[in-house]
């Protein structure tokens, strides 16, 4: 979620999503690799379509406003994403679970939309996971395979939006290698560093990239 508005607060905040993709499909390829049998298309399938008509809707409103209108819808997605998650760190998703089916939609639409709009639709499905109790497995492939799909499905709306081109893509090659030594930085960080502190500092980074970006 940090990269999110860090990426926007450097590059136009909608070019930055056509940035932002081929970096994240990368990562995914990663993930799927290490998760590939862990999915469950059980609950993972019927979720695909609705998130399909939010990348639609969230191409058809990328097309309508400007940058100065997306800047600070940006932050504020990002803000309640963070929000979102914070509230699921309390447990507060077994209320939900009794009518779990209804949220494939409602999940998947927002998902769908939220991703197309700022890459950030990450605790949607934790939320649309944890309504289904999944073990820490499984829940990791289906996080992994969905947005593996689901950012895939977007690139050819980014490109019609011209938000993905060579001169992105050639920004890209160069990131690449940046992004497996993040990778590596990660897997040595955690062994060192406790996790509330990490979380803590994450948060703080990710409330004051999206309060930039909503000033």
């Amino acid at each position: 979620m940090l990269a999110v508005p860090l990426m926007a607060a450097v590059f136009p905040v909608k070019e930055s999503t056509g940035i932002v993709l081929p970096m994240l499909i990368s990562a995914d390829c990663i993930a799927v690799i290490y998760y590939r049998y862990d999915a469950d298309w059980k609950i993972l399938l019927p979720l695909l379509p609705f998130s399909l008509g939010g990348i639609v809707g969230g191409f058809f409103l990328m097309d309508c406003i400007g940058n100065d209108q997306l800047r600070p819808l940006v932050g504020l997605i990002v803000l309640a994403m963070l929000s979102l998650n914070f509230l699921l760190k309390r447990n507060l998703q077994s209320t939900l679970v009794s009518g779990r089916w209804i949220w494939s939609g409602a999940i998947g639409l927002a998902g769908g939309l939220v991703s197309m709009i700022s890459n950030a639709a990450g605790p949607l499905l934790t939320l649309y996971c944890y309504l289904f109790e999944l073990d820490k497995k499984k829940f990791i492939g289906c996080t992994a395979w969905y947005f593996f799909i689901i950012n895939l499905l977007k690139v050819p709306f980014s490109t019609e939006l011209g938000l993905i081109h060579w001169k992105t893509l050639q920004l890209n090659l160069m990131l690449f290698p940046l992004i497996f030594a993040g990778a590596y930085g990660g897997y040595k960080l955690v062994h060192v560093l406790p996790q509330k502190v990490f979380e803590g500092m994450m948060q703080g980074l990710i409330i004051l990239s999206a309060g930039y970006l909503l000033l």
